[in-house]
């Protein structure tokens, strides 16, 4: 590439690709805890998977962390995380849970791949130099110790693109003016999903805050009935356009090697994703 990634016309194409990667990789986390949880802790399932992704954080307020990842709805993190805090401590739920990563992909990946280092080194490179302002989840987890384990360190990256894209897409849908529940349900009609088929199940809204958000989106013209219009796609397509202009800088650290890191996760994020653990 002899412009760098985010001026080369290839940005949304590439954001998108290293994205899908990181979120299969990263899915070992949450397939580790529906597995069997992060021994000896008590915690299992989402609990064990939502808590851990905050844990990055510190023991801040569960009112802070839930801002932080919005779409969920907050009452239900917030329980999650005040449950987790009576048992643990943020620093010793991440590391039982990097033991049991380690101990998942170990098997999922039949140990750790020959010509993982390359790769890691160039991804963990570009991501140590991405900017961190306004990327609160993204700069906390790059605050933390690198892991010592390659296939922990190989999460820790995935971990790190999937919630620097998640911080730029809270900062697009937040400043166009969407609540959280409402960018769920239009997201659900921008993939041709039933109104509230995540945002009810994964995202744990109700059925009325979803109707309600529904309702919003159909005065503003972007839903006709359960459908997203033209300018309801179009503001939706704003939206991950700008979230795809957040990896930027961490395409620009890659340059010429985006392709090659991509390519290079395509293998393992394919394994762990066959494996059950793609992103739910």
């Amino acid at each position: 590439m002899d412009k760098p990634p985010s001026r080369s016309g290839r940005l949304p194409e590439l954001a998108r690709r290293l994205r899908a990667r990181g979120d299969a990789i990263n899915g070992a986390v949450w397939f580790a805890a529906e597995e069997g949880g992060y021994p000896p802790l008590p915690l299992v399932g989402p609990t064990a998977a939502m808590t851990a992704r905050a844990a990055c954080l510190g023991a801040i307020p569960p009112e802070v962390a839930a801002s932080l990842f919005a779409p969920i709805e907050p009452s239900n993190l917030m329980a999650r995380l005040r449950e987790a805090w009576q048992i643990t401590t943020p620093g010793e739920l991440l590391e039982c849970r990097e033991s049991a990563v380690i101990i998942w992909l170990e098997r999922v990946l039949g140990g750790v791949p020959y010509d993982l280092e390359p790769t890691l080194g160039r991804l963990e490179a570009a991501l140590d130099a991405a900017p961190t302002a306004a990327h609160p989840v993204f700069a906390a987890l790059r605050a933390l110790p690198r892991p010592h384990h390659p296939l922990a360190r190989l999460q820790r990256a995935a971990e790190m693109i999937r919630e620097r894209r998640g911080d730029s897409h809270r900062n697009a849908w937040a400043a166009a003016g969407l609540s959280p529940v409402e960018i769920c349900v239009l997201t659900d009609a921008w993939r041709g999903l039933d109104l509230g088929a995540v945002t009810c199940t994964a995202m744990g809204w109700p059925r009325a805050a979803a109707d309600e958000a529904a309702r919003s989106l159909r005065e503003r013209g972007w839903l006709s009935f359960d459908t997203i219009t033209d300018a309801g796609r179009g503001m939706r397509e704003l939206i991950e356009s700008a979230t795809d202009t957040g990896e930027g800088p961490v395409l620009d650290g890659l340059g010429r090697h985006a392709d090659a890191v991509i390519i290079a996760l395509d293998p393992w994020a394919r394994a762990i994703v066959a494996a059950g653990a793609g992103p739910r």
